[in-house]
């Protein structure tokens, strides 16, 4: 959403979250109209599969939206807030209390090169 003029990242993110919150009422609707609803294409490689990761702080290369994205996209989840179910957060400048969460939970921090070295 955030490629289409007039839509920033918040709203893309809100856009998307709204869509992911309410997806069983859509996975409903398209049913009783006759439309057969397919999983989005996968790409082959995945390199976050299972993982977990909270992205913390301004980072150069991406905004928020474009981090979660990428995150799902190569099969991992994006998550909001630092649990002991977090693989890792992903810190950028700046990062405040997530990464404070993180140290007292033993959650592995990794910087935004880090993470570029992972999807590679």
């Amino acid at each position: 959403f955030s490629s289409f003029p007039d839509i920033g990242p918040q709203l893309a993110s809100n856009i998307t979250g709204w869509f992911r919150w309410h997806k069983d009422e859509w996975a409903k609707l398209c049913n009783a109209v006759g439309l057969k609803i397919s999983e989005p294409a996968r790409i082959s490689k995945q390199p976050l599969a299972g993982l977990t990761i909270v992205p913390t702080g301004t980072l150069e290369n991406f905004t928020r939206t474009e981090i979660q994205e990428k995150i799902e996209l190569l099969g991992g989840r994006a998550g909001s807030s630092v649990s002991k179910k977090t693989d890792y957060v992903l810190a950028g400048d700046n990062p405040g209390s997530k990464l404070t969460k993180a140290k007292e939970l033993g959650v592995k921090i990794i910087t935004e090169k880090e993470f570029l070295k992972m999807i590679e």
